[in-house]
């Protein structure tokens, strides 16, 4: 520093430098809480890439058994009806999934109903 400067003097109350001391020490526990918690994110994050990762590969792998299992079995033919009685159990499935929707617009257009009462209400 040069003798040249003009030095700046602040001056504050007792009380205001308690509370100042007390935000700032506040304010020092909650970051060292911050990176401890990001510390505890990182690992987990860590252990649950390397899990997916086994995942994966075991998924990989079990996939392969499989087919190879399928293609040392024999073929077999399903008889007509069975064959009759899945195509039915999907026409269900089908249907029962176009009734989910209906009923998921239906509570759509109850919910557009409401907000638009609301909108009118409201001005």
């Amino acid at each position: 520093m040069s003798k040249g400067e003009n030095f700046i003097h602040l001056k504050f109350e007792h009380e205001e430098a308690v509370i100042s001391r007390r935000d700032l020490l506040t304010s020092e526990i909650d970051l060292i809480n911050l990176i401890k918690s990001l510390e505890k994110f990182m690992a987990l994050r860590s252990l649950e890439l390397k899990l997916k990762a086994k995942f994966f590969r075991e998924a990989k792998k079990m996939e392969t058994e499989i087919k190879r299992l399928e293609k040392s079995l024999p073929d077999i033919e399903v008889p007509r009806m069975l064959k009759h009685n899945v195509q039915k159990k999907k026409e269900l499935l089908e249907s029962s999934f176009d009734l989910k929707t209906s009923k998921n617009n239906d509570l759509e257009s109850q919910l557009m109903e409401i907000q638009r009462k609301l909108r009118q209400l409201s001005g």
